[in-house]
């Protein structure tokens, strides 16, 4: 908690000092409390909760969670609006991160099925599984065995500190010994 209030004041120190928008995510302060990683998410909605112009954690959020939003569940005339990006990502941390089973299983339903049609839209339901972002890793870990091909979303999810050429049995070894980082 200290850290963070003494990275996120470094940076709205450096917000004061400087007059371009587009820049204060682009900054070594910025990244500084990026590198905090999961511990510091909860506090950054904090942030953004009690202050509207703290819109710009939300990329960083993002960058920590892995979590991205499909086209389609932004806001008709809002997509890609910065503070409506936070606001999402607000929602989904208070009320929707906990239907990431339920999402989960919908998409990897629809997935099988494609994949069994030989349709080709399957990197695109894929794709929606992996922007589930961190919170979906257990369900991929839990269908390696029987779709291997999750492991490269468990990967990619982990910022390649699982190996994505890994085994079933290795990549759920790995979970097991990690699982409480995420």
């Amino acid at each position: 908690n200290c850290i963070f209030d003494r990275k996120y004041s470094e940076w709205k120190s450096w917000i004061s000092e400087h007059s371009y928008a587009s820049t204060y995510t682009a900054c070594k302060e910025y990244y500084d409390i990026i590198k905090l990683g999961i511990p510091a998410v909860h506090l950054m909605f904090g942030k953004i909760e009690d202050n509207e112009d703290d819109f710009h954690l939300s990329a960083a959020i993002m960058r920590i969670t892995k979590r991205r939003f499909d086209k389609n569940e932004w806001p008709k005339g809002k997509l890609g609006d910065s503070r409506t990006a936070a606001r999402m990502f607000v929602r989904w941390w208070r009320i929707d991160r906990f239907q990431t089973g339920k999402k989960f299983r919908e998409l990897y339903d629809k997935w099988k099925v494609l994949r069994d049609e030989n349709k080709c839209n399957t990197d695109d339901v894929y794709r929606q599984i992996v922007n589930l972002g961190i919170p979906v890793l257990q369900h991929l870990v839990d269908v390696v065995d029987e779709h291997p091909e999750f492991i490269a979303a468990v990967s990619e999810l982990t910022d390649g500190e699982l190996p994505a050429d890994v085994t079933a049995d290795k990549c759920k070894e790995w979970w097991q010994q990690n699982k409480s980082r995420f």
